[in-house]
Formats: structure tokens, C-alpha cells, sequence
């Protein structure tokens, strides 16, 4: 009996020897974390561009644009009056009015010199042919420098304006500076009572 007793035991464990071990089951993997998005990267910073300027370039910008008004005020002022007004109304007095205002009045002193000199000399027994003479002179050294002097002034009072405003314009786009501008289109609406409006839209 003991000896069947143990040749079943022996049995038993030579059967249990003999099947493989089962494996371990694998280690559960925690979730991974959501990934969350990456910020996009801040722009590089971009040193602002160092631009030299001159004198005339620094006058353009601290005088700023002329206005259509004054375009036109300071022509006719100049084209009637002279003197360097019209720049004047234009803020270009410093730049190139001041020439005209002197310009135009020492034409004039000279002009009405010769002219009282040469009226007062013919009353009065001293007019002598010599002083005629050069009294002619001065009067038309006098009004040549009248009309030289308004057609300069009348003429820079209307074209320079507008090559000003180019000149500034082309200086701010080269500064990265937006110029102010305006435009002009036209349109068509219908209201609710009928009909259409139609006309033009100024947009600055």
C-alpha cells in the first residue's frame, strides 16, 4: 500500500515538473498623459531698423504734409501779392519765402528811388540829363527784379508743394510709416422709399 502510495506521489510531481510555468501576466502600461500642444514659439525680436537721417529729411518730417488748401492759397497769394506770403501760408517761409520777401523789396526800393528821385528832380532846376539817365535805370532795374522775382516765387509756390509731398511720402515708406491717403470711388444705393442714390465717396 505504501509503496502505490508513492509511486503515485512520484508520478504526481513528475507530471507537475514536467508542464511549463505559466508566464507572469505584463505589467499594466498606465495611460499616457494627454499631450497637450505646444505653444508656438514667440516671434524672434526684431531690432527696429536704424535709419540715419539728414537735415533736409528731418525738416520733411517735422514739417508734415501741405495740404491741398494751402497748395492753392499760397499760389494765387503769390501769383497777386508776392512778398513771400504764399510760402508763408504754405510753412515754407524759412525753406525759400524769405529769398522772394527780400527779393521783392529791394526791387521795390529801387524802383520807387529812382522814380521819386526822378519826379522830384524834374521839379527843380538840378534835373540834368546825367541824373535822368540814371533814374531810367534804377526804375527798370527795379521792375525787371519785380517780375523776375513773382514769376520765381509764383511758379515754386505751385510746383514745389507737390514734389514736397513725394519727397515725404518716399521718406515714410522708407521709414516703415504709413502715409495718410485718400481715394475717391463712386456709388449707388437704393433707399427703402425707392428711387437710387448715386455719387461719390471720399474715404481719408
Amino acid at each position: 500500500m505504501r509503496a502505490a502510495i508513492s509511486i503515485l506521489v512520484v508520478a504526481l510531481t513528475g507530471v507537475a515538473s514536467a508542464q511549463a510555468p505559466e508566464p507572469y501576466p505584463p505589467p499594466q502600461q498606465p495611460y499616457p498623459p494627454p499631450q497637450q500642444p505646444y505653444a508656438a514659439p514667440p516671434p524672434a525680436y526684431q531690432q527696429p531698423m536704424q535709419v540715419q537721417l539728414t537735415l533736409d529729411e528731418q525738416y520733411l518730417l517735422e514739417r508734415g504734409y501741405i495740404s491741398d488748401g494751402q497748395h492753392i492759397a499760397g499760389g494765387a497769394v503769390a501769383l497777386f501779392f508776392g512778398m513771400g506770403i504764399g510760402h508763408a501760408i504754405q510753412g515754407r517761409w524759412s525753406e525759400k519765402g524769405f529769398i522772394f520777401t527780400i527779393g521783392d523789396l529791394a526791387s521795390t526800393t529801387v524802383l520807387m528811388y529812382g522814380f521819386f528821385d526822378q519826379v522830384i528832380g524834374c521839379f527843380e532846376a538840378a534835373c540834368t540829363e546825367s541824373r535822368e539817365d540814371r533814374n531810367f535805370r534804377l526804375m527798370a532795374v527795379g521792375l525787371v527784379g519785380l517780375l523776375v522775382f513773382r514769376t520765381w516765387e509764383t511758379i515754386d509756390a505751385f510746383a514745389a508743394p507737390a514734389a514736397h509731398n513725394r519727397k515725404l511720402r518716399a521718406l515714410h515708406y522708407r521709414l516703415g510709416m504709413r502715409p495718410p491717403g485718400y481715394a475717391l470711388s463712386p456709388y449707388l444705393s437704393r433707399p427703402q422709399d425707392g428711387g437710387s442714390v448715386a455719387g461719390l465717396s471720399l474715404r481719408f
